[in-house]
Protein backbone atom coordinates (compact mmCIF):
# COMPACT_ATOMS: atom_id res chain seq x y z
CA UNK A 1 0.00 0.00 0.00
CA UNK A 2 1.19 3.46 -0.80
CA UNK A 3 -0.25 5.13 2.31
CA UNK A 4 -3.58 6.19 0.78
CA UNK A 5 -6.62 5.79 3.01
CA UNK A 6 -8.70 3.18 1.25
CA UNK A 7 -12.15 2.51 2.55
CA UNK A 8 -14.53 0.96 0.05
CA UNK A 9 -14.42 -1.24 -2.98
CA UNK A 10 -15.00 0.46 -6.31
CA UNK A 11 -16.06 -1.81 -9.19
CA UNK A 12 -15.33 0.74 -11.89
CA UNK A 13 -11.56 0.46 -11.52
CA UNK A 14 -11.41 -2.94 -9.76
CA UNK A 15 -9.83 -1.50 -6.66
CA UNK A 16 -10.35 0.42 -3.49
CA UNK A 17 -11.79 3.92 -3.75
CA UNK A 18 -9.70 6.42 -1.82
CA UNK A 19 -12.10 9.33 -2.48
CA UNK A 20 -14.84 8.06 -0.15
CA UNK A 21 -13.39 9.83 2.89
CA UNK A 22 -14.15 13.26 1.45
CA UNK A 23 -16.88 15.25 3.10
CA UNK A 24 -18.20 16.48 -0.23
CA UNK A 25 -20.23 13.30 -0.80
CA UNK A 26 -21.89 13.54 2.64
CA UNK A 27 -25.60 14.36 2.38
CA UNK A 28 -26.98 16.32 5.32
CA UNK A 29 -30.23 14.98 6.78
CA UNK A 30 -31.14 17.74 9.24
CA UNK A 31 -30.37 21.28 10.25
CA UNK A 32 -31.28 23.83 12.88
CA UNK A 33 -30.43 27.43 13.67
CA UNK A 34 -31.31 30.01 16.26
CA UNK A 35 -31.86 33.68 15.54
CA UNK A 36 -33.35 36.94 16.73
CA UNK A 37 -36.25 38.60 14.91
CA UNK A 38 -36.50 42.31 14.09
CA UNK A 39 -38.49 42.93 17.25
CA UNK A 40 -35.84 41.26 19.42
CA UNK A 41 -37.60 37.93 20.02
CA UNK A 42 -35.63 34.70 19.78
CA UNK A 43 -36.74 32.04 17.29
CA UNK A 44 -35.52 28.60 16.21
CA UNK A 45 -35.93 27.01 12.77
CA UNK A 46 -35.06 23.54 11.58
CA UNK A 47 -35.60 20.77 9.07
CA UNK A 48 -35.27 17.00 8.88
CA UNK A 49 -35.44 14.41 6.09
CA UNK A 50 -36.08 10.77 6.93
CA UNK A 51 -37.45 7.71 5.18
CA UNK A 52 -40.09 7.24 7.85
CA UNK A 53 -41.52 10.76 8.14
CA UNK A 54 -40.37 12.50 4.97
CA UNK A 55 -39.47 16.20 4.99
CA UNK A 56 -40.31 18.10 8.19
CA UNK A 57 -39.75 21.79 8.87
CA UNK A 58 -40.49 23.87 11.95
CA UNK A 59 -40.28 27.37 13.32
CA UNK A 60 -40.52 27.95 17.05
CA UNK A 61 -41.22 31.19 18.89
CA UNK A 62 -41.17 31.88 22.59
CA UNK A 63 -44.68 31.61 24.02
CA UNK A 64 -44.26 33.94 27.00
CA UNK A 65 -41.63 35.59 29.19
CA UNK A 66 -42.03 33.16 32.08
CA UNK A 67 -39.04 31.00 33.05
CA UNK A 68 -39.84 27.52 34.33
CA UNK A 69 -37.48 25.57 36.57
CA UNK A 70 -37.28 21.82 37.08
CA UNK A 71 -36.44 19.94 40.26
CA UNK A 72 -32.92 19.42 38.94
CA UNK A 73 -32.38 23.17 38.68
CA UNK A 74 -32.64 23.52 34.90
CA UNK A 75 -34.33 26.63 33.55
CA UNK A 76 -36.73 26.22 30.63
CA UNK A 77 -38.70 28.48 28.30
CA UNK A 78 -41.95 27.40 26.69
CA UNK A 79 -42.06 27.68 22.89
CA UNK A 80 -44.89 27.48 20.36
CA UNK A 81 -43.70 25.21 17.53
CA UNK A 82 -45.28 25.37 14.06
CA UNK A 83 -44.53 22.09 12.26
CA UNK A 84 -45.03 21.32 8.59
CA UNK A 85 -44.86 17.70 7.35
CA UNK A 86 -44.59 17.67 3.57
CA UNK A 87 -45.46 13.99 2.96
CA UNK A 88 -48.93 14.29 4.51
CA UNK A 89 -49.31 18.05 3.85
CA UNK A 90 -49.99 18.36 7.58
CA UNK A 91 -49.45 21.51 9.61
CA UNK A 92 -49.45 21.28 13.39
CA UNK A 93 -48.94 23.62 16.31
CA UNK A 94 -47.41 21.98 19.36
CA UNK A 95 -45.62 23.04 22.52
CA UNK A 96 -41.89 22.69 23.08
CA UNK A 97 -39.49 23.27 25.95
CA UNK A 98 -36.20 25.11 25.43
CA UNK A 99 -33.33 24.35 27.84
CA UNK A 100 -31.46 27.63 28.31
CA UNK A 101 -28.15 26.03 29.35
CA UNK A 102 -27.82 23.46 26.56
CA UNK A 103 -29.72 25.53 23.94
CA UNK A 104 -31.86 22.53 22.95
CA UNK A 105 -35.55 22.61 22.05
CA UNK A 106 -37.42 19.45 23.00
CA UNK A 107 -40.64 18.65 21.14
CA UNK A 108 -41.99 15.78 23.18
CA UNK A 109 -45.12 15.22 21.09
CA UNK A 110 -42.97 14.31 18.07
CA UNK A 111 -40.16 12.70 20.07
CA UNK A 112 -37.68 15.09 18.50
CA UNK A 113 -35.02 17.52 19.67
CA UNK A 114 -33.57 20.57 17.94
CA UNK A 115 -29.97 21.48 18.74
CA UNK A 116 -28.65 24.59 16.96
CA UNK A 117 -25.16 23.89 18.30
CA UNK A 118 -25.00 20.43 16.71
CA UNK A 119 -22.20 19.86 14.22
CA UNK A 120 -22.39 21.11 10.61
CA UNK A 121 -25.31 23.50 10.93
CA UNK A 122 -27.31 22.06 13.80
CA UNK A 123 -29.35 18.92 14.40
CA UNK A 124 -33.08 18.25 14.35
CA UNK A 125 -34.01 14.64 14.90
CA UNK A 126 -35.24 11.94 17.21
CA UNK A 127 -34.10 11.43 20.77
CA UNK A 128 -34.28 8.50 23.15
CA UNK A 129 -35.23 8.90 26.75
Amino acid sequence: MSGNRRTRWNDSNDGWDSRSNSRSDYKKKSGCKIGVSKNGRQYITGWNVSKERGYITFIANRANDIEYSSRGGKIWHRYVVNISIKRTMEKRVVSGLFDIDSKKLIIKELGMVANPKGGRGGYFGTFNK
